[in-house]
């Protein structure tokens, strides 16, 4: 396992591995990263709390000192106050500030942000519909969150209960030395402070875990609604969703107040507990002095011990109460994110190797129903099944059909966002499934009919499809795409222009012809020998599209390309026509061919109103 540096933020050094789905492997799958400084962490706050502790024990020591018969000489003085000073002012007070000088950066800066990265980089490894499933916003709260939840809980268990352990040990030890029955008070006090947490725990727990889920699920609905502003404007709902967040806000707080009244209770059932240790060890205490058990200054020690124990259990009960409500954020965490993996790549898989001109495209026997299996329609009502279909390197193909015929699921298939449930995809030999996710979609440039941007500069989001590529050849592929006239009149709010002004979340800055071409840029940049393209133009107007069409029509030279259109006078060129009805292939030819055979395509064809498919 490689070293953890404090100033570190590293992926996990076994790789890309799942999330535990249980506490304890949880947590250690991080802590033990940082097991060696934690180990540093730990030592030096115990010795700290030791050397603390043993201040009852000096105390009795000159009383002990001054109250015998005999005149103090300087040496014992000298030497019993030097070992106090030295003890108690000196290197007490250094490992402990050492103890929390490492502590700080370790829990509260590189762990957590390591963590972060590392739970954020295996959730992202999900598959596509992992995400579908959830808010983003959720997602990204739990991810946060969890990063500070794991430093906490590492940084109370080894400085606040190891602490409290250390202490208990001691004054055990030094009760022990004044009286042994008053060790016994304290062992049978410890077995009820033991027994209290061990009930109010999973009580504490609960809530905590349920005051967590709501707090985060508003975290995702408010970043929801704020993604989607327009839509709420749009229909004038503002009122309606203040309620909506008002109803949910009050169900978070009025859990959060449950959780609340639980965190007073525990602080009354601690106060019985103190009272529980404090009267009999006190009562003790006096009535052994009286009848001789031990003398005045063992009888201090025993006294001024008690503080230090019950000033120690109200820490850890305090502590108690963050390290529950971490527990419960770390619990939620697991809940969401800690999911198997859906979508995994084989053992040692190779990377996907295209020859030159394109790859040949094969659908065997494909069977595929999102894992919807409805035993009462059989396989005649998946999304697709029995598909058979084959496209030579190089050939451009159309895909046509009604909504829901299965044509985006065929793309999403073949770029793996799922895995087939029977059948197989093949590109030039090679089974999709045996080569890395990567490289496979490396060697497939798409552009989808709602073109995704990230909120960074233009020439960054371009560059998601060659992030080497040069400002020099960002430039050209915008050009191609029509896009450059735009791009240089772009300004964010910051004062940025151009190619490095920042697009918004989503690319909400630009229009949706203009998310187009850059997105039509992006796949011009990656030079993909196979070419994915559903209503890759559907957003632009006819003008742009007409010149942009030709520019595809140059890209598409000696590439394997699959175009997804309802408007079918922009793929009626194309080498071949496939036409799918609920997930089979019912017709394939030329466009001239599919006409001359009057079937759905001509039906298809001449209902047509502006080039587009009628969805009855």
């Amino acid at each position: 396992m490689k070293s953890y540096r404090l100033t570190s933020v590293a992926p996990h050094p076994q790789g890309l591995v799942p999330l535990p789905n249980k506490l304890v492997p949880f947590v250690w799958h991080f802590a033990k990263q940082a097991w060696q400084p934690m180990a540093v962490v730990m030592v030096l706050a115990g010795l700290a709390v030791m050397l603390g502790q043993l201040a009852p024990w000096f105390y009795a020591r000159a009383i002990g000192l001054f109250n015998q018969g005999q005149e103090v000489s300087a040496d014992q003085l000298i030497t019993l106050l030097g070992l106090m000073v030295a003890t108690l002012y000196v290197a007490q007070p250094l490992l402990d500030r050492t103890a929390r000088y490492l502590a700080w950066p370790m829990f509260f800066v590189h762990f957590r942000e390591r963590v972060r990265y590392q739970v954020v980089i295996a959730t992202r490894a999900q598959s596509l519909s992992f995400f579908n499933e959830d808010l983003a916003g959720r997602l990204a709260s739990k991810a946060f969150d969890t990063g500070m939840a794991l430093a906490e809980i590492c940084e109370v268990f080894i400085i606040h209960f190891w602490g409290f352990a250390v202490a208990l040990v001691v004054a055990g030890v030094l009760l022990f030395k004044v009286a042994p029955v008053l060790l016994v008070v304290f062992v049978i006090w410890f077995v009820c402070y033991v027994v209290f947490l061990r009930w109010m725990i999973p009580i504490q727990r609960k809530t905590s875990r349920i005051a967590s889920d709501l707090k985060s699920r508003n975290t995702g609905l408010v970043v929801d609604n704020f993604a989607n502003i327009l839509l709420v404007k749009l229909f004038g709902r503002d009122n309606d969703e203040d309620s909506y967040l008002r109803d949910k806000a009050q169900e978070a707080a009025d859990a959060s107040q449950r959780n609340h009244h639980n965190f007073q209770m525990m602080w009354v059932g601690m106060a019985c507990l103190t009272f529980l240790l404090s009267a009999p060890t006190m009562g003790l205490t006096f009535y052994g002095w009286q009848h001789g058990w031990f003398g005045k200054a063992e009888g201090l020690m025993a006294m001024t011990v008690l503080p230090q124990v019950i000033q120690f259990s109200w820490w850890v009960a305090e502590s108690s109460v963050r390290l529950l409500e971490n527990i419960a954020t770390v619990d939620d965490a697991i809940e969401a994110l800690a999911k198997p993996y859906t979508v995994v790549d084989a053992v040692a898989a190779p990377a996907l190797v295209v020859k030159a001109g394109g790859g040949t495209v094969t659908f065997q026997d494909v069977f595929f129903n999102y894992g919807k299996a409805d035993k009462s329609v059989g396989d005649e009502g998946a999304v697709l099944h029995g598909l058979n279909l084959t496209i030579p390197a190089g050939q451009k193909v159309g895909l046509v059909g009604r909504s829901g015929a299965g044509k985006s699921t065929m793309a999403s298939l073949l770029l793996r966002f799922y895995d087939l449930e029977r059948g197989t995809i093949i590109i030039d030999g090679q089974d999709i499934s045996k080569v890395t996710q990567a490289s496979l979609r490396q060697h497939i440039g798409m552009v989808t009919q709602e073109a995704h941007m990230m909120h960074r500069s233009v020439a960054d989001n371009i560059r998601l499809g060659k992030p080497n590529a040069t400002d020099e050849e960002v430039i050209a592929a915008a050009k191609r795409a029509h896009a450059h006239a735009f791009i240089i009149l772009c300004e964010d709010k910051n004062g940025r222009k151009g190619y490095e002004a920042h697009v918004g979340e989503r690319g909400v800055k630009l229009s949706g012809g203009q998310r187009q071409r850059i997105a039509i840029a992006r796949m011009i940049l990656e030079n993909a020998p196979i070419l994915l393209l559903d209503e890759a133009t559907s957003a632009l107007d006819s003008e742009v599209e007409a010149a942009i069409q030709e520019e595809m029509a140059t890209l598409m030279v000696g590439k394997t390309t699959i175009a997804i259109a309802h408007r079918l006078s922009t793929i009626a060129q194309m080498d071949r026509l496939v036409v799918m009805d609920r997930g089979r292939i019912v017709e394939d030819g030329t466009h001239a061919e599919l006409l001359a055979r009057g079937g759905i395509y001509a039906d298809l064809w001449s209902r047509q109103s502006g080039g587009f498919i009628g969805h009855d």
